[in-house]
C-alpha cells in the first residue's frame, strides 16, 4: 500500500530563529512522506535566506516569496493552495508539532473516511510556560447541518484550524480574507464532514493575542475597521450572511433549511458571546462581503418569508408557524433585517399580512405574526 503524501504549510514573516524550529518538529515526525510548502512575506530579516536553504538541502521543500507581500490570511491561503499532499496541515512559523502528530492524524482519516479533519490538542504559550490548551473539537453528528452546529457550539479559540485536512474535500472550502475567517473555515468543514480532536498528541502554539488589540490587528491585515470593532459581531455577520446566501457550499439547501442553519448558527453566537453593537450589524456584513448586495439578499429572504408564511397563515398545523418562525424570528430582527426599507412587492404581501392579524385567533401566532411584520420596520 502507497503511503499518502502530507503536505504542512507555512507562511511565515521576520522570523528566522521560530520557523527553524517549526520546521525541525516536522522533520522529525514519524510520518516520512511529507512535503513541506513555505512562503515568506518578503520577510526584511535573513528568513529568505533560511527557506532557500531549505529548499537546496531537502528537496521535500518549496518555497517562495512574496512580492508585493500578501497580509497573514492571505499567505495561509496561498501555501494552502500549493498542497500537493493527501492530507494538508497549516502551521504558523512560530508553532511546532508532536513527533507522532502527522502519524496520530493521518491514521485516523484513514481508518475513518467519513472524517475531514483530525488535530491534536491544542497547547498555547507565553514567555516560554504553557499558558492553557485550547477547547477539543468533536464534531461527530451525522446531520452536515448539526454538525455544522455543533462544531460552533463548541470553538472557543479556533485551534482546529490546524488540524490535519483531508484535501479531496477541504481544498474547496476557501479561506475568506476577513475576521474570524478561522471560525467560518471550521464550521464549512464540520459541515464538510467530521472533525475529530486527539487527545494523545498535540499542536503547539505561541500565544501572542495580548500583544495587540484586535482593531489594531484588523487594521494589520487591511480589512475595513469595522470588522475590528465588535469582533464577535462581526464573526456572527460572517456565518449568517455566509450561509444564508453567499456560500455556494450551502447553495443546495432549499430555503428554509438554509435560512434555518444560519439564524440557528447567529443565535449561537448571540448565546455564546456578548456582542456589543447589534445596531452596526448590518455595515459590519457589508464590508465582509463587499461585492455582495446584501441588500437585494435581504428583500429576497424577506419576500420569501412572507409568501411562504401567508400561504400557511390559517393552517392550524403548520410546522413553519408552530415551530420554525417563533425560532428564527427573533434572531433575523437582531440581524438588522429591519434596517432594509421594504421594495413594493414586499410592500403587497406586508399589508395581506398585517391585514390578517385581527382573524388570527391564536395569541402565540399572532405575536409571531407581529414579529415578522417588525422585519420591516
Amino acid at each position: 500500500m502507497t503511503t499518502p503524501l502530507a503536505t504542512v504549510g507555512i507562511p511565515t514573516f521576520n522570523r528566522s530563529g521560530r520557523l527553524k524550529h517549526c520546521v525541525a518538529s516536522i522533520l522529525a515526525q514519524s510520518f516520512g512522506n511529507i512535503e513541506v510548502v513555505i512562503s515568506d512575506n518578503g520577510s526584511a530579516d535573513d528568513t529568505w535566506a533560511v527557506c532557500q536553504a531549505f529548499e537546496r538541502d531537502d528537496r521535500r521543500f518549496r518555497v517562495f516569496r512574496q512580492d508585493p507581500p500578501l497580509n497573514s490570511t492571505q499567505n495561509f491561503d496561498f501555501v494552502r493552495r500549493q498542497a500537493h499532499g493527501d492530507y494538508v496541515l497549516l502551521l504558523g512559523d512560530d508553532d511546532w508539532i508532536d513527533r507522532v502528530y502527522l502519524e496520530r492524524c493521518i491514521g485516523t482519516l484513514i481508518a475513518k473516511p467519513d472524517h475531514i479533519a483530525v488535530g491534536g490538542r491544542p497547547t498555547y504559550y507565553r514567555d516560554g510556560k504553557a499558558l492553557f490548551q485550547g477547547v477539543p473539537l468533536q464534531a461527530d453528528r451525522e446531520d452536515p447541518s448539526g454538525r455544522l452546529l455543533q462544531a460552533l457550539s463548541q470553538l472557543v479559540d479556533a485551534g482546529t484550524f490546524h488540524a490535519v485536512f483531508r484535501r479531496s474535500t477541504s481544498g474547496p472550502i476557501p479561506i475568506l480574507n476577513v475576521f474570524g475567517m478561522d471560525y467560518l473555515y471550521i464550521c464549512e468543514a464540520a459541515y464538510c464532514g467530521k472533525i475529530e480532536t486527539l487527545a494523545d498528541t498535540a499542536v503547539h502554539r505561541i500565544d501572542n493575542s495580548h500583544l495587540k488589540p484586535i482593531a489594531d490587528s484588523v487594521r494589520g491585515l487591511g480589512l475595513p475597521p469595522e470588522q475590528g470593532q465588535d469582533h464577535y459581531g462581526s464573526i456572527l455577520a460572517l456565518l449568517f450572511w455566509y450561509i444564508a446566501a453567499v456560500g455556494t457550499r450551502f447553495a443546495d439547501l432549499d430555503f428554509w433549511p438554509r435560512l434555518t442553519l444560519a439564524a440557528r448558527a447567529a443565535a449561537i453566537v448571540f448565546k455564546r458571546w456578548q456582542v456589543r453593537d447589534e445596531d452596526g450589524l448590518s455595515a459590519v456584513a457589508q464590508s465582509i462581503f463587499a461585492n455582495e448586495n446584501l441588500t437585494d439578499a435581504t428583500r429576497i429572504i424577506r419576500r420569501s418569508l412572507l409568501e411562504k408564511s401567508i400561504a400557511e397563515l390559517h393552517d392550524p398545523s403548520s410546522r413553519l408557524w408552530n415551530e420554525v418562525l417563533p425560532e428564527i424570528l427573533p434572531t433575523l430582527t437582531r440581524l438588522g433585517f429591519d434596517k432594509v426599507p421594504p421594495a413594493r412587492d414586499e410592500r403587497h404581501l406586508l399589508l395581506r399580512l398585517h391585514g390578517s392579524l385581527k382573524d388570527i385567533g391564536n395569541a402565540a401566532r399572532r405575536d409571531c405574526a407581529l414579529t415578522a411584520v417588525r422585519l420591516f420596520y
